[in-house]
């Protein structure tokens, strides 16, 4: 009888099984079955452990404990969320720090956008204020600004209509006009940038406007060598026939159509009378 007594007041020992990873009602099955009783301890973050179930133990799985004593469960709370940092809006190099900082990676993309400054953050993923893992990548997208726009070819059409189309395009328009021989008055010579560049929407595009020929008198060339003539009848933009005349002698200018004086139009036909040489 003594020696029944003895033996019942000798501890008995188990292992702490491991439970991780097992719901409540599971851990405390197994615990139960080795004569542990189970209490709720706190809980933690976890990136492994769906929340709910048993992160761990203590003592830890695998430790000797006295049968009837009491294992703590610890929960997982599942895996610790951060917030992401608004940057729309924000220039790129200020929203890199910030998604760095908070421990994000970062994929950065690029796109036209006529709303959202160059340079500057249009829209991201995830968005501001949601809650993600540590680490996650957040995708990025920093404006280019307004797309290129290609300036179309306006050569020879009216002031106002080509000054419309380049306004419909995006662009703002600066008139000049200049004087052509080849132009009509009133039409377009030219722009700057030319026609086919891409240029910036919103930029300045110089539409060149003709006044028609540039019109002065006929300057006085009689008494001049054939190449003095040509030099300045060719200098002022005319076009000069030579008219030698029979019989004569010498290298001279002798007489001029149209006379001195008369209105003539750069781009104009000429004639100069020369002696023959």
């Amino acid at each position: 009888m003594g020696w029944t007594v003895w033996a019942f007041a000798i501890p008995r020992y188990e292992n702490v099984p491991v439970v991780s990873g097992s719901t409540v009602a599971r851990a405390e099955e197994i615990l139960g079955s080795l004569g542990f009783s189970a209490a709720i301890g706190r809980q933690e973050f976890s990136a492994q452990v769906e929340a709910g179930s048993v992160l761990r133990t203590i003592p830890a799985a695998g430790a000797r404990l006295e049968v009837d004593s009491e294992v703590l469960l610890i929960l997982s709370r599942g895996p610790e969320l951060f917030e992401v940092p608004r940057v729309i809006g924000v220039d790129e190099q200020a929203a890199r720090d910030l998604l760095e900082g908070a421990g994000f990676r970062l994929d950065v993309r690029r796109d036209y956008s006529d709303a959202v400054p160059e340079g500057r953050v249009m829209a991201q993923n995830p968005n501001g204020g949601q809650e993600v893992l540590e680490g996650s990548v957040v995708t990025m997208t920093v404006s280019l600004g307004s797309a290129p726009v290609t300036v179309p070819s306006l050569a020879g059409q009216t002031a106002s209509a080509a000054e419309e189309a380049l306004r419909q395009a995006g662009f703002f328009v600066v008139l000049v006009e200049e004087n052509s021989p080849t132009v009509e008055q009133g039409a377009v010579v030219r722009t700057d940038p030319i026609a086919g560049t891409d240029a910036p929407r919103g930029s300045t595009v110089l539409l060149v406007v003709s006044l028609g020929p540039r019109t002065f008198a006929m300057p006085d060339v009689r008494s001049s060598t054939r190449e003095e003539a040509l030099e300045v009848l060719g200098g002022l933009g005319l076009d000069v026939d030579v008219t030698v005349v029979p019989g004569s002698v010498g290298d001279k200018v002798v007489g001029q159509a149209p006379a001195p004086g008369e209105t003539v139009q750069e781009g104009q036909r000429v004639t100069i009378y020369v002696l023959s040489p």
